[in-house]
């Protein structure tokens, strides 16, 4: 659930706390950053405009109420009110990059008084969750801590901690909104007196985050959990790819999704968040040292047929900036795997105003409203995120654009080339002028959501734009 960190763009220490030290001298720099909603839940009904009521609805179409549950739903404690619960003393206090990050959770959360943090957070999600126009169900998470394979506890590398009994507790309070994920970590020397406990109480879902919680998925050693899982009917939801609030890189191969295998291969049911769908992770099934996109090994494993019926991944997160394109367009050209997806927000991610990039999403055509023009898409999204950040929920079909494209080569080439768009998808702009067709790379820090500007552009090993592997520049225009 972490917030990407941009590091990049400031490389040099000194600049990055410099950076953050103005930044945290104004509050409304990170809501900026954060919620940046100006209406409050109650107001959706009466408050929004009818097109916008429309964009909300055309969303939820065709799916039972019934069927609606959030199974990725973050809550954070900072230990106000709740018992044992912590955030990480650098989110605290301090002037760094984390507790930046931690005030813009806070903000995307609705918390305004940090010393009420624990109450603001459920209540701002309780009235979200009361006021959508669908009523759904969300599986709020636990958060266990960072173990060593000795089974001792390292505070140091718990970015937070959210006991068990806390989220059952609000199943309990609230039982028309809330269903219970505890969050059990194997390496624990009461881990199977714990999961025991919970089973026993009803509890279905375990939630893990490897990457940051420490534990190898394929450690020989928690197989007997594994087992016990097994024989409680309990499904694993475990975070797979980068992790990019950790820096270790021992700590990143924890997050490889073939790591999986091993419950999978003992019976136990996984969810997958995010579909993988950041970063790079060791191709171990290949016996070679090297790397693929963690998604491409997540598309792996779900066509494997052994594992129909095993393996599932939740699309939570999958419209974050760092995350698009390629891994969500993906998905939506396989319907074969849809009924292993499951519905998920990783809230109160959605509400960060940095991460959800509405423009880019309209250009791309995820939100339609009839004939609407792409400003006034861009006006109904940012409408409806004003009121409801969970209310953006992407179509189930993929659709493209034409435009008219220049491309001129590198200075001196002397190459000039228009033609019109054939489509815009996974990264790759294909376009042809009738007496030649080439297919050029986008490099990848470029947005290429973005239509309306003029980037630089890198062509593949494979491309022949006359003789020239470089473009300059492209130019998209209406």
């Amino acid at each position: 659930m972490k917030l990407p960190t941009m590091g990049y763009l400031l490389p040099r220490p000194a600049a990055v706390l410099g950076m953050c030290a103005v930044i945290l001298l104004s509050s409304c720099w990170s809501d900026r950053l954060g919620g940046a909603f100006t209406k409050e839940p109650e107001e959706l009904e009466r408050g929004a405009s009818a097109p916008a009521r429309k964009l909300i609805a055309a969303a939820f179409e065709g799916v039972d109420n019934a069927e609606i549950v959030d199974y990725h739903t973050h809550v954070i404690a900072a230990g106000t009110s709740v018992n044992e619960a912590f955030v990480h003393p650098a989110m605290r206090s301090g002037i760094h990059i984390e507790r930046l990050k931690f005030l813009i959770y806070a903000s995307a959360a609705g918390i305004r008084h940090m010393g009420a943090a624990d109450e603001e957070y459920v209540t701002r999600l309780v009235r979200l969750a009361r006021n959508m126009s669908r009523r759904s169900k969300f599986r709020i998470l636990a958060f266990d801590k960072h173990y060593d394979a000795a089974g001792k506890v390292d505070l140091e590398k718990t970015n937070f901690y959210l006991p068990n009994r806390y989220v059952v507790e609000l199943a309990e309070k609230y039982p028309d909104i809330f269903l219970p994920v505890i969050s059990v970590h194997p390496y624990r020397l009461d881990a199977l007196e714990e999961l025991d406990r919970w089973a026993k109480a009803g509890v279905q879902y375990v939630k893990w985050l490897p990457n940051a919680m420490g534990m190898n998925p394929a450690d020989f050693a928690i197989e007997p959990f594994y087992r016990k899982m097994r024989g409680r009917k309990m499904i694993l939801l475990s975070h797979a790819g980068e992790e990019q609030a950790v820096q270790a890189e021992e700590d990143q191969r924890l997050g490889n999704p073939l790591l999986l295998r091993k419950p999978l291969d003992l019976g136990v049911r996984v969810i997958i968040a995010h579909a993988a769908s950041l970063g790079d992770c060791e191709d171990l099934d290949s016996g070679k040292s090297e790397k693929k996109k963690c998604f491409e090994l997540f598309l792996r494993m779900m066509d494997e047929p052994k594992y129909q019926g095993l393996l599932f991944g939740d699309i939570s997160a999958m419209l974050q900036f760092n995350r698009m394109p390629v891994p969500f367009e993906t998905l939506l050209r396989r319907p074969d795997l849809h009924a292993r997806l499951v519905n998920g927000s990783d809230y109160p991610l959605p509400a960060i105003n940095a991460l959800i990039w509405t423009r880019s999403l309209a250009r791309r055509f995820y939100y339609r409203c009839g004939a609407c023009s792409h400003q006034r898409d861009l006006r109904l999204q940012s409408a409806a995120f004003r009121f409801c950040p969970e209310a953006h929920r992407p179509p189930s079909a993929n659709q493209t654009e034409t435009r008219r494209v220049h491309i001129r080569g590198k200075p001196g080439a002397g190459v000039k080339k228009t033609g019109v768009m054939e489509s815009w998808s996974t990264g790759v702009l294909s376009f042809s002028d009738h007496q030649h067709s080439t297919t050029p790379l986008l490099h990848h820090s470029v947005p290429f959501t973005d239509f309306h500007r003029t980037a630089p552009v890198f062509f593949g090993r494979n491309t022949n734009l006359y003789g020239h592997e470089l473009a300059d520049r492209i130019d998209i225009r209406p």
